[in-house]
């Protein structure tokens, strides 16, 4: 997912991803119009990498992980694993709020996880 723009939130989940690859770069998520349940920009589940790069969460509700939900189970886990799964660099996280757990980020468990300049 590169350059795109979702803006006026449905309380529904924006990128909703179960064991995939997910990408995103230099896309803007911004204003729910309601709660969602996880990550009113993007919820991920088991997914074995998940890469968001140059982009912009802004003005997100959800019960846990305002902008983005991210839970890894055990099974889905790499025994020999040396680089990151997850990386989030160069991300803007604004206005973000959860109403009751992780505000900008929910992490679940997840492997190897890099933040740089978020």
């Amino acid at each position: 997912m590169e350059k795109c723009s979702l803006t006026e939130l449905s309380k529904q989940i924006s990128v909703y991803g179960e064991n995939i690859l997910l990408e995103i770069s230099s896309s803007t998520f911004a204003n729910s119009l309601g709660v969602s349940l996880t990550g009113a920009a993007v919820t991920c589940l088991n997914c074995p990498e998940m890469s968001v790069t140059d982009s912009v969460f802004r003005n997100l509700t959800a019960v846990e992980g305002g902008a983005i939900y991210l839970e890894q189970q055990v099974s889905s886990k790499v025994q020999s694993l040396t680089a990151p799964s997850y990386v989030f660099s160069r991300n803007s996280f604004i206005l973000n709020k959860a109403t009751k757990k992780a505000g900008a980020l929910y992490l679940g468990n997840p492997q190897k996880i890099l933040l740089n300049d978020n």
